[in-house]
């Protein structure tokens, strides 16, 4: 929401790691441990417990139910080449567990930049930031620093806890050079400086996901698994990893256009308010 007349102004999250990092490799190096340490963690917490239904969403997809969380978001487009390697997982997710999982249709998947504010009653309660985002200089800065950026993701391992499944990435940088330094410009740097271009618009983000984390979603649950499908699933997260880990994908953020979106956004959806 907007800032108040605070004392300290609201601190960036993005900027910590950078200060810890002494280069690209060492940031790359956090988001792999990060990503590592989670997915060995969840494993077997959905092993024990099982999924959850996203109830919501399963109101939506047979008729029943409503969305009334209100967001905004920044999203970027995913490459073609992501969308591809999303369909082969989302065709196999149908195999395995049939009717339980519900996969975003190609136009809905995308890579959060900023969560500008979530959750909120309704649309009218998003006018105060959207009056801000739109008549400060937030869109035109972010336009320009999403299209000169050179920040790129590589590596796509698939994740998996009781909410569903996403396709994660890694910050890549130039390795063509001898030594990454701590000036290579990546993904975690993009999202610092869109964070600082909110905050000196007078936008404090409230976001859902901590940082280091850099993630497609690829499915959720409209029903709880029998345990059997549960233990398929795992294999079937398994089996797609030990393939990736063979293929060769980098993608270029923002490359493919950006868009900041308000509305009923949780499932990638809503008014785009601008874009490119």
């Amino acid at each position: 929401m907007s800032s108040s007349a605070a004392t300290e102004p609201p601190s960036n999250p993005f900027s910590p790691l950078l200060s810890e990092s002494t280069t690209a490799a060492d940031l790359r190096s956090a988001y792999s441990t990060h990503r590592d340490t989670r997915l060995a963690a969840q494993i077997p917490l959905v092993l024990k417990d099982g999924v959850k239904q996203d109830s919501i969403l399963a109101g939506l997809v047979d008729g029943t139910g409503v969305d009334e969380r209100y967001g905004i978001s920044v999203v970027a487009k995913v490459s073609p080449q992501v969308v591809e390697v999303i369909g082969r997982i989302a065709k196999g997710l149908a195999e395995t567990a049939s009717g339980a999982i519900w996969t975003p249709p190609p136009s809905q998947l995308h890579l959060t930049l900023l969560e500008v504010i979530h959750s909120q009653p309704s649309y009218a309660a998003l006018e105060p930031l959207l009056t801000q985002i739109t008549t400060t200089n937030f869109l035109p800065t972010l336009s320009t620093i999403i299209s000169a950026s050179p920040a790129k993701l590589d590596s796509p391992k698939l994740g998996i806890d009781a909410g569903g499944l996403a396709l994660t990435f890694l910050p890549s940088f130039d390795t063509t050079l001898q030594t990454s330094t701590k000036d290579d410009y990546t993904h975690h740097h993009l999202r610092r400086d869109i964070h600082a271009t909110a905050l000196d618009s007078s936008i404090t983000p409230s976001a859902r996901y901590a940082v280091p984390s850099a993630h497609v979603t690829v499915a959720r649950f409209l029903r709880p698994l029998e345990e059997k499908e549960v233990a398929e699933l795992v294999g079937f997260v398994r089996g797609v990893n030990s393939r990736l880990e063979r293929e060769e994908l980098e993608w270029r953020v923002g490359e493919e256009g950006w868009e900041c979106k308000a509305g009923l956004v949780w499932y990638g959806e809503g008014d785009v308010v601008a874009g490119a």
